[in-house]
């Protein structure tokens, strides 16, 4: 018996599979931007987002204390002094008027890693608007 060739077809499904990688691909897109659509609107409170931060914040061993902008300078200092700690690291651009003179602030213009691991601690800010 002889033996038969296979017949050689090209895929008829080629264009669908096209289509429904085309398809796939705009379906994936549209969720990628829905799934990022989420990151600039948030379904938290401002009061959820508040407490998020200062969890996260309590998690590394940091406190939040919460004051109005007049009252900043008092309580970085009433914190640094019951802490026993003088000589702060600060980021260029700390408000001077955080600054109070009691307290030796080390700005990081370059700092080592060794510079920084001989202050008594680190300052750095954020704002967080509330209503």
């Amino acid at each position: 018996m002889p033996r038969q060739k296979a017949a050689h077809h090209e895929p008829r499904a080629c264009a669908w599979t096209h289509s429904c990688r085309a398809r796939e691909k705009s379906v994936d897109a549209e969720q990628t931007a829905e799934e990022n659509s989420h990151r600039r609107v948030g379904v938290r409170s401002r009061a959820e987002v508040h407490e998020l931060f200062e969890k996260r914040v309590s998690d590394y061993g940091g406190r939040v204390f919460r004051c109005g902008e007049h009252q900043i300078c008092e309580q970085i200092v009433t914190v640094l002094v019951e802490g026993g700690r003088r000589a702060i690291a600060v980021p260029p651009g700390v408000g001077e008027s955080w600054l109070d003179a009691s307290i030796s602030w080390i700005v990081d213009e370059g700092l080592s890693f060794a510079q920084i691991e001989a202050a008594q601690g680190v300052l750095t800010a954020a704002t967080v608007g509330g209503g």
